[in-house]
């Protein structure tokens, strides 16, 4: 028997967009996704990008996730009838606020981020953006 501590919740009606201080900054990567729209982002999508990544890059990428996945989805079992509440937690969601970056990648070059990029677009249920960090463009650094 599955003993729940935690509430079950209930579907959001409308993502809200927060402005939080550095949801649209790269901290610790390169390269970076970026969310065009808002959304919802699943465990088992992120987990499918982190495995393209890791396949695409041979193991040499650090991958950074920034987002918590805190919200259960509930879902009822096949073939039973309506009523008697909610279902039993499904999976574990995380709402994606447009702007927000959601991944950062750091130890590849920029051509395998891109290609990787390129593959990742059509795993997502929103449109994201793949932004990167300029460090020592146009720079002359002292020997």
């Amino acid at each position: 028997m599955i003993i729940i501590k935690y509430k079950k919740q209930y579907k959001k009606k409308k993502i809200i967009n927060i402005k939080k201080k550095f949801i649209g900054l790269l901290q610790y990567g390169f390269f970076g996704l970026q969310a065009k729209t808002s959304g919802i982002l699943d465990i088992k999508q992120l987990e499918n990008i982190r495995r393209i990544f890791i396949k695409i890059s041979k193991r040499t990428a650090k991958i950074f996730i920034r987002v918590f996945f805190e919200k259960p989805k509930t879902a009822k079992p096949l073939l039973s009838r309506m009523g008697k509440g909610v279902g039993n937690i499904n999976l574990w969601i995380s709402y994606i606020k447009k702007g927000q970056i959601f991944l950062e990648v750091m130890g590849i070059s920029k051509n395998i981020a891109l290609k990787t990029f390129q593959k990742i677009l059509f795993k997502l249920p929103f449109k994201i953006n793949f932004i990167m960090r300029e460090v020592f463009e146009n720079k002359v650094l002292p020997k």
